[in-house]
Order: C-alpha cells, then sequence, then structure tokens
C-alpha cells in the first residue's frame, strides 16, 4: 500500500509556491490518497484532489480509472477540490463517493446533496446539472450506528469507520486494509481535557486505531497551544500532534503523521512545532513523520526499521 499526502493544510489553502512561507508543508487542503492494486481510495476531496489524474495516470496508465472516495465530512477544506477534478469528465472512469448519512452528520445535507450544491451555480456553472460529467458516479451513504462499520472493496481492500467529534459535526476516521498493511486516517477530531487540564484519551479511539501500521492525525494545534484555549479549539474541532502520537502509542503501533496543519502557521513556525513533535514521538517510541506535498510512502517498506531511521536523519537536516 503506498499512502499519498495529497493535501496537508486545514482550513483554507495558502497558495504555496517556491519562495512563499507554505513551500515546505504545501498548501493544499486535506486529501489523502491509498494506492491499493490498481485501485485509488481518496480520503477526502480538498484541493490536494488537483493531484489525483497524476497517480491514478501512473498506476494504470490505459486511462480507465476506479476511483473511491470517502469523506470525513463536507466543510469546503475536503470538499472543494471534487467538482471540478478532471477525473469526473472522463466517461472511462467510475468515481464510487462515500459519505456519512444526512441523519447522522449534523451537517442537515446528503452525499449527493452536497455534490450538487458545489457542482452548479452559484459555485460552478451547472456542470451537474447540465451533465458535463461524464464518468459513472456513485453515491453511498453510510451509517456509524448499525454495527457493521466496514465494507470490501474490489481488490480485497477493506474500509472500516469510526464517528468521532469535530466541534459539533460528526465525521468520519477511516481505517483502509489491504495487502498486510493498515493505515488509518483521521483528518478532523478534538479531544477533550480533564477539570485539571490533562489530555482524555478515548478508549474506543484506541481500540479502532489498533493494529494499524500508521495514524494520520489531526495535527492542527499543539498541546501547548489547545491548553491555552480549549472551548475554542473544541469549537473548531481540531487536535494537536501529541495527542496524534499519544494515541499511537496507547495502540501499540510504530508510526503517526502529522496532517491537517494550521494555515497560519508559515514553514519556520511549523518546522519547529515538527521538530519538536518527533522528539515527543521518539520518547514514546513513535515514528513521527512529516509529509511534505504529494509525498509517497511505500507502507510496507516504512515498517523496516532502517527505512523510519532514515526519515528521521532526512526529518532533522532540513
Amino acid at each position: 500500500m503506498d499512502v499519498i499526502f495529497f493535501g496537508n493544510r486545514g482550513s483554507r489553502p495558502t497558495g504555496a509556491f517556491a519562495s512563499s512561507a507554505h513551500n515546505i508543508y504545501g498548501g493544499d487542503t486535506t486529501s489523502i490518497g491509498l494506492v491499493c492494486s490498481n485501485r485509488l481510495v481518496a480520503i477526502d476531496a480538498g484541493t490536494g484532489a488537483a493531484h489525483w489524474p497524476q497517480t491514478l495516470n501512473r498506476i494504470k496508465p490505459e486511462g480507465t480509472h476506479n476511483l473511491s472516495v470517502f469523506f470525513s465530512h463536507f466543510y469546503l477544506d475536503h470538499t472543494i477540490g471534487l467538482p471540478q477534478s478532471s477525473v469526473l469528465f472522463d466517461p472511462r472512469n467510475t468515481v464510487d463517493l462515500f459519505a456519512l448519512r444526512a441523519e447522522e452528520n449534523g451537517q442537515r445535507t446528503s452525499l449527493q446533496g452536497m455534490f450538487k450544491t458545489l457542482a452548479n451555480e452559484p459555485f460552478n456553472p451547472d456542470l451537474e446539472a447540465m451533465g458535463k460529467y461524464k464518468a459513472r458516479i456513485n453515491y453511498n451513504d453510510l451509517s456509524a450506528r448499525d454495527g457493521r462499520n466496514s465494507i470490501n472493496l474490489a481488490d480485497d481492500i477493506a474500509i472500516s469507520w469510526m464517528a468521532v467529534g469535530h466541534g459539533d459535526v460528526t465525521v468520519l476516521g477511516y481505517k483502509v486494509e489491504h495487502d498486510g498493511c493498515t493505515a488509518t486516517i483521521i483528518s478532523d477530531a478534538h479531544h477533550r481535557l480533564t477539570p485539571s487540564g490533562k489530555p482524555v484519551i478515548d478508549a474506543r479511539l484506541v481500540e479502532f486505531i489498533r493494529g494499524s501500521d500508521l495514524l494520520v492525525w489531526d495535527s492542527h494545534y499543539t498541546d501547548a497551544e489547545f491548553a491555552q484555549s480549549p472551548e475554542m479549539c473544541r469549537h473548531f474541532g481540531h487536535s494537536s500532534g501529541e495527542h496524534g502520537v499519544r494515541l499511537a502509542h496507547m495502540a501499540r503501533f510504530p508510526a503517526f503523521a502529522a496532517h491537517h496543519h494550521n494555515p497560519a502557521k508559515p514553514d519556520d513556525v511549523l518546522t519547529q512545532d515538527m521538530k519538536a513533535l518527533q522528539l515527543y514521538g521518539l520518547k514514546l517510541g513513535v515514528a513521527v513523520l512529516t509529509p511534505r506535498p504529494q509525498m509517497r510512502l511505500d507502507l510496507k517498506e516504512f515498517l523496516n526499521r532502517d527505512t523510519q531511521a532514515q526519515v528521521f536523519d532526512q526529518a532533522f537536516s532540513y
């Protein structure tokens, strides 16, 4: 399984370019890709979705593509890249969309309703209403209440999900299993503090992510920032990189990737945050990745300890 970080920013894109203050960690909003056999599974479709075609053409050059997109929720930083994705305009392609059903998501709209809203006026020039999409698009509602919370895709890809809190909205975190590798992606989530200020570890969440080889987690804040204003952080629905490392440690798996970076933080600030996070990970025995734009991670190869050491060497060299 290859994990590709198409977009790692949260909330809004930052317009990264070579000489900008957001070049190292990128400016695109959240989209994580998982290449499983000849299929691309994407978690969310922020502006990072613009990079899907490059990966699809690499894994299947003949141009007939199968893409499965699982949405954590419908905020713009997770959906804005979908309506104008070139994948949707090719009649050879099949695009399967999945999201928590309207009755459970707290956003008062369905998956199909969200897509039609974004794909037509006033946000786009009636792409959906005028029949401009030629790919086969399938809409799939998920539930977090039915006790099953898992499906199997083609090519022996298993997807399971869990509802987590993101402010007042319910979002889905996903676990993807294929070819002996497991990655868990929880892009947006907040945690709680005890009255004394100690972070609360959600035992249900630890159990859900247990058995994963990699956790991608909402790292919008640092622990110190969260502690300064926990109610504000809860309202916006985000967590800290340190809390993600703690979850990885509690679930006893080796690798963590910081995600959903605060767009207000330029590269120099994020670099200091990431170095501190890697040192925190070392204390807990968790390898901390700080993904660059469109970084591709061969998860099976990464589980090799020598490869992890190389990652740390590279990370501390910038």
